[in-house]
């Protein structure tokens, strides 16, 4: 039976690239530039409502793809860092030919999710996540594998190498 194990310590620099992953994409970031266009465009032309308008979208959208991925981070750490009584979070994720199951070494939780409600995958430089029909993200750490790899994963979940 083939199996496949990733183990991390999930901490405040896992959890920013986690959240980038999830918040931060090359359409947002493509519609925050045009947003910034119409804004410079709207005060170059002396219309003032739309430019203010514009304005504080761009703002808001600045917040948004840059901050809060940091922020949440932020927040999510010092709760798992409160639920553990500041000891460090290690997580094991193991994926077999049936289910993935993650377990928190810490409080001894596991949670199983079958491996065929694997609906999405996201990649990012570092990390990557699997997502369920539950929309439950399955965190992985690229370097984080202690047996097998990310080609067994994929060929698991029946999907193509990338």
């Amino acid at each position: 039976m083939k199996k496949v194990v990733n183990e991390y310590i999930l901490d405040y620099s896992v959890l920013k690239k986690f959240y980038r992953l999830n918040l931060q994409s090359k359409f947002y970031l493509v519609l925050l530039t045009l947003v910034l266009i119409s804004t410079v465009s709207s005060f170059s032309e002396n219309d003032i409502y739309f430019g203010i308008f514009s304005l504080v979208i761009l703002i808001l959208g600045c917040f948004y793809y840059f901050f809060l991925p940091l922020l949440l981070a932020k927040v999510t750490y010092r709760t798992f860092s409160n639920q553990s009584n500041g000891k460090d979070v290690y997580i094991k994720v193991i994926v077999s030919s049936n289910d993935i199951i993650i377990e928190n070494e810490n409080s001894k939780k596991r949670d199983v999710y079958s491996l065929h409600s694997v609906k999405k995958v996201k990649i990012g430089k570092d990390v990557f996540c699997l997502y369920t029909r539950e929309k439950v993200p399955i965190l992985f750490l690229q370097n984080g594998f202690v047996k097998g790899d990310k080609q067994q994963l994929y060929s698991l979940l029946k999907l193509e190498k990338k």
